[in-house]
């Protein structure tokens, strides 16, 4: 309830959503986007950088359908995260102090990622057990229209972010011990 309840209906307009379940995943990509964008200007690729600023943009404000947003972040989230998790493997790449405070700010967008990602799923899993609990299942859809067009938008993708962002986001967390 405290994570259907934190988030209200004009909540929404920040991602050009519909459902809960699109805005937290709305939010997470948002924030792992960030997060890939910090450690970019670590890594001293800051024209990649401000083209992960600019599909943030995209994201919360494009009037392009959900599914068509979430089709091309997904893609630049894909590679993005690859050549990240690569730099980050890479030892022999010596990261300037000014690249360092780049790397820390990225850390509190990786956890946020993750938490939302977190929240997603307690969302999703919710709206499984109103509808597997309703005694009126017609009257239980209805009512989670949205939710269950939302769901059916982003479940598909879930599996392989959820994938991408756990292992980047660990490594990113391990490599700033050592970064």
């Amino acid at each position: 309830q405290k994570i259907t309840n934190a988030v209200k209906k004009e909540d929404f307009k920040k991602y050009n959503v519909d459902s809960l379940i699109s805005y937290y995943f709305f939010e997470s990509l948002t924030y792992y986007l960030e997060s890939l964008e910090y450690l970019y200007r670590a890594y001293d690729k800051n024209t990649d950088a401000d083209k992960l600023k600019a599909q943030i943009t995209y994201l919360k404000s494009s009037k392009a359908s959900e599914n068509e947003r979430l089709k091309s972040t997904k893609q630049i989230i894909d590679s993005a995260s690859l050549e990240i998790q690569a730099d980050v493997n890479d030892d022999s790449k010596i990261l300037s102090d000014e690249a360092k405070v780049n790397y820390q700010k990225s850390l509190p967008f990786a956890f946020k990622a993750t938490e939302s990602g977190y929240q997603l799923f307690v969302v999703s899993k919710g709206l499984v057990t109103e509808i597997k609990g309703s005694g009126n299942l017609l009257g239980a859809l209805l009512k989670n229209a949205n939710e269950i067009k939302g769901a059916a938008t982003v479940i598909p993708l879930i599996p392989d972010y959820v994938k991408t962002v756990g292992s980047t986001t660990k490594l990113i967390f391990n490599g700033a011990k050592t970064k």
